[in-house]
């Protein structure tokens, strides 16, 4: 039995294609984070807090609404968006962000942690862990860099964590 399409029923498919935004590596230890127009600056300007060449982190590109939902470590609580700041505050760390200077990038690690549960959470079935980012540095710059528009960001991650990260940012 053959199904009759009336004209109502066409869904149209927008067929442009959005720009992506991604991070410029302008050397091994510093990145560029462009900004939408209409915001506060044009770029972002982030540097490693130790040299790549001598250390044992590797930068990751990560897309910054999955890289967030990731900052759920238990033992160490993410800040609010900066929208939720208030507004000296947040004037003070978007002030802070001049891309004229450059800024220490966020330093990460990513494991799986421990999952303290109520007994809530275990009638509920809750994991037991979780993997989740924890931070070294970076937690307002991330919100900020959100704030602002980015849609990528660099992050410092230990050698041993990447390959776990980026599987969990599907890239």
């Amino acid at each position: 039995m053959s199904r009759k399409i009336r004209p109502f029923e066409i869904k149209f498919i927008d067929t442009f294609k959005v720009k992506v935004m991604r991070i410029i590596e302008v050397n091994p230890d510093l990145y560029e984070i462009p900004l939408p127009k209409g915001a506060v600056y044009q770029k972002l300007k982030w540097e490693t807090d130790l040299p790549t060449a001598k250390c044992s982190y590797t930068v990751v590109e990560a897309p910054i609404a999955k890289f967030i939902s990731l900052c759920k470590d238990p033992y160490q609580v993410m800040i609010p968006p900066a929208s939720e700041w208030g507004e000296s505050m947040r004037n003070e760390y978007i002030k802070g962000q001049d891309p004229s200077k450059r800024f220490g990038m966020p330093r990460i690690g990513f494991c799986e942690r421990k999952n303290p549960r109520s007994l809530g959470d275990i009638l509920t079935f809750q994991p037991k862990t979780v993997w989740a980012v924890g931070f070294t540095n970076g937690r307002h710059r991330v919100r900020i860099a959100e704030y602002l528009g980015a849609e990528y960001i660099p992050v410092q991650v230990p050698n041993s964590q990447v390959s776990d990260l980026r599987k969990y940012l599907q890239l």
